[in-house]
């Protein structure tokens, strides 16, 4: 089976979310900066209400527990943010209105694909999980990589899903 599409910013985006959310040394970074940003905000608050003001009193408390909370919220949006940001740069080589063709086709060896870039094979052995959503087939692969499939490059799902079943029966584990 082969199929051609064009890769946008768009998907590049997606492929970016979905690498925050499941992969675990990403997600890790991402979670880990706002936590501590969290608890220094907290810190300081404390800090100023005993030290600052002589007395700790619950609304102090809470007004600390609430501020770690905001704290915690908007340094997760920030690197979330800053993660997609990075990857989506690097990935359409820092072009605005990236576009690239691809075609892909499944081949014995693995997921052969050419682009204007070249060609190349992705082997079967070194896909780790298919995964997908309502709009993109993900082609999960070691340290972070992963190759996006927009669903929209079929023309219709029955086509898209005799597809992921055809990746599926090729790896061990999905």
């Amino acid at each position: 089976m082969t199929i051609t599409y064009q890769l946008h910013t768009a998907d590049l985006v997606a492929a970016a979310k979905y690498t925050a959310i499941n992969t675990p040394s990403v997600k890790r970074q991402i979670t880990i900066t706002p936590l501590l940003t969290s608890i220094v905000a907290g810190a300081i608050i404390i800090y100023l209400g005993y030290f600052g003001w002589g007395r700790l009193r619950v609304e102090e408390l809470i007004f600390a527990v609430i501020s770690a909370i905001f704290a915690y919220i908007f340094a997760r949006f920030l690197a979330m943010s800053s993660f997609v940001s990075r990857f989506t740069k690097i990935a359409s080589d820092g072009k605005p209105n990236f576009a690239r063709s691809i075609t892909m086709s499944l081949e014995e060896a693995g997921i052969s694909s050419t682009s204007e870039l070249g060609t190349g094979t992705i082997f079967w052995s070194t896909i780790q999980k298919i995964d997908e959503d309502n709009r993109y087939i993900y082609v999960v692969l070691p340290s972070a990589n992963i190759a996006v499939i927009p669903k929209s490059a079929f023309p219709d799902l029955n086509q898209a899903k005799t597809f992921i079943n055809n990746l599926r029966s090729h790896i061990k584990h999905s």
